[in-house]
This record gives structure tokens, sequence and C-alpha cells, in this order.
């Protein structure tokens, strides 16, 4: 059995043939969920990655991907993960009451 990404840092992480041993192959079915950027569907995709399983996908849709550049940025994704637009909504409510 192959281990996951033990700590998350919201970079890319990709599970290569260790051991002999193939990663799960999967496909991600997302039915019929906008593929927007930022969808919470992709979040499960980055946890799936994680988890090690080995899904074909392209980071553009993370949260966090540049359109420019073509990269992703490691610090605004793990920030997504954590739910930190939550805390700074919050933040923003306080200042209302």
């Amino acid at each position: 059995m192959n281990k996951g990404d033990m700590e998350t840092t919201g970079e890319d992480y990709s599970v290569e043939s260790t051991n002999g041993k193939r990663p799960f192959y999967a496909f991600l079915n997302v039915g019929l969920v906008k593929t927007s950027i930022g969808n919470c569907v992709f979040g499960v995709l980055k946890e799936a990655l994680d988890g090690s399983l080995n899904i074909p996908h392209n980071d553009r849709r993370f949260v966090g991907s540049s359109k420019d550049n073509k990269q992703l940025d490691a610090k605004v994704h793990r920030k997504s993960i954590y739910g930190g637009y939550v805390s700074a909504y919050i933040e923003t409510l306080k200042t209302f009451l």
C-alpha cells in the first residue's frame, strides 16, 4: 500500500510507483456538477490525490491556480483547504457588530 501525503501543504502531490506497487488508478466523475474553479468537488479531488489515488487531473481548476503563469500557489490552496476564507469572512462580520 502506498502512503499518501502525510502533511497538508497545498502543493501538488503525485503518487509514484514505489516498491513495485502501483497506486490505485481512478477517474473522477463529477456528474452534473459545474466544474468552475474552486468548486468543492476539486477539494475532494485534492484529498483523494493526497490519499495516494492516481487520478488524472490538471491543477488549473484548484483554488490558487493562476492563468498567467500556469502555476499553483500552494499557500492560497492550503488556506482554502483549511477554510481560511471562512475566518476572513467572520472577521469582516465582527467589524459590523
